[in-house]
């Protein structure tokens, strides 16, 4: 699984589905990550971290991932 670093001062706003988290940022781009990240909820994971830090979030596998 393939992890992004991000910063969360840079997201501009982020939503959950049934089995994945989208995370756009305020450049415009939108990641995919899984849901739930240790244990804990993507968006509440990213709610809580301190602004000044970096994020690890793991990118959701989709049907080409990889190839």
């Amino acid at each position: 699984m393939k992890d992004i670093l991000v910063s969360p001062s840079d997201i501009e706003c982020c939503w959950e589905k049934n089995d994945a988290c989208f995370v756009k940022m305020k450049t415009g781009k939108v990641w995919v990550c899984e849901k739930e990240h240790n244990d804990q909820i993507t968006l509440e994971f990213i709610l809580n971290s301190k602004k000044e830090t970096l994020v690890e979030l793991p990118l959701k596998r989709g049907g080409k991932y990889g190839k």
